[in-house]
């Protein structure tokens, strides 16, 4: 006899510490731990893709029954679909299975809150919620995903990036960062390092190479100081201290490594803004040319960590 055919719940506790399982909605919801509406919840788990269509490799063993591949563990014929319930089970994994929410709860390693965001266009905390804008493929060298970000904006401004990699390993303290838009950079001689995809992607846009770390400012890794040797590199930093201080610690890497070092501090921008801000307020790729033109390669050593206008580190 089965966990399923035993009633037994399938959700450990191991796993409720990371994720909010379908199976604890309403509890929560009435504990006052989850801002969602069951009309809201009803609409996610009508939104989420069926699991037979996102799942491959399954295969029908009863009416109510496909088996296959596990997408988790990756072990062969222990997955099993059951059509009835909406559920699914693996009997290798911990926790042994649960409801569609909390299949993507795992898949995505996001919560409820998080899935909302990602597949609700609206929802009754819509006005309080972080609102999922945009995902970035950061690709290996061969071209293959690496890891992949998302992007979610808080009501009040900020911003929030969820990293998932590729391999399934543990994002929290992995050590091998690869740069955005890595296969460009190998080709380049020239690389701009703006803060952030958004504004790499705008660069793309016009025709330029254009490369940052996951995860913003102050989180640039040695890791990356590789990719950069031989390179005349153009860096753009935000208009405020974090992102001037970013500049300093990719300046401190890649000093000696990358051919020639360049800091383009756009005339202009407003308090934290960016390279994309300046080109959405009618910057042209000629006119940075020309700044780029214009701005003297920084020495190395220390002069060219402390070259940053100290107006920006108040």
């Amino acid at each position: 006899m089965t966990d399923i055919d035993a009633g037994a719940p399938l959700m450990t506790a191991a796993f409720k510490a990371k994720v909010i399982p379908g199976q604890a909605i309403n509890s929560l919801m009435g504990k006052g731990k989850i801002p969602m509406g069951k009309t809201d919840i009803a609409r996610l788990r009508q939104e989420l893709p069926d699991l037979l269509t996102t799942i491959p490799g399954l295969k029908k063993k009863t009416a109510n029954e496909w088996s296959g591949p596990c997408p988790f563990c990756g072990g062969k014929d222990r997955f099993t679909v059951f059509l009835d319930s909406g559920r699914y089970m693996c009997r290798q994994c911990t926790p042994k299975g649960g409801d569609k929410l909390d299949f993507y709860c795992k898949k995505e390693n996001n919560d409820m809150k998080g899935l909302a965001a990602k597949y609700l266009s609206e929802t009754s905390f819509s006005s309080t919620r972080e609102r999922h804008t945009k995902d970035y493929t950061y690709l290996s060298a061969d071209g293959t995903p690496f890891m992949e970000v998302s992007r979610y904006d808080k009501p009040n401004g900020e911003k929030r990036y969820h990293p998932k990699r590729s391999d399934g390993k543990k994002v929290a303290g992995m050590k091998d960062h690869i740069p955005y838009n890595l296969p460009e950079v190998i080709k380049a001689d020239l690389v701009f390092v703006p803060e952030g995809e958004k504004c790499c992607d705008a660069l793309k846009e016009l025709g330029l190479t254009a490369t940052t770390n996951p995860g913003g400012a102050g989180l640039w890794q040695d890791n990356l100081n590789q990719y950069f040797k031989d390179k005349d590199v153009i860096v753009l930093p935000d208009n405020d201290k974090p992102g001037h201080e970013h500049t300093k610690k990719i300046i401190k890497g890649i000093t000696g490594i990358a051919k020639s070092i360049k800091i383009i501090n756009l005339p202009g921008l407003p308090k934290a803004g960016d390279i994309f801000d300046w080109l959405e307020a009618g910057g042209t790729k000629d006119q940075l040319l020309e700044l780029v033109e214009q701005e003297a390669e920084l020495e190395t050593g220390p002069v060219a960590c402390n070259s940053i206008s100290n107006s920006y580190m108040q």
